[in-house]
């Protein structure tokens, strides 16, 4: 699914956390129930760790910095 919506045009916008957020939801929104809210478990795929949940809404916010 996730595919298909990528063909789609994603959200408009500054790339605010916000802006994230809604990106992530239009992406994910067939797969994840919680797509667009930061997740508030950990997770990884294989044998790879996501971004820790503590630590997503300081990693967006520092992305500008990058």
């Amino acid at each position: 699914m996730m595919a298909l919506r990528s063909r789609e045009p994603l959200p408009e916008g500054q790339f605010t956390p916000a802006h994230y957020r809604s990106v992530h939801h239009h992406l994910f929104q067939d797969v994840y129930t919680w797509a667009g809210n930061y997740r508030t478990v950990r997770t990884a795929k294989g044998g790879n760790w996501f971004c820790y949940p503590e630590h997503i809404s300081s990693s967006v916010k520092n992305a500008d910095d990058r």
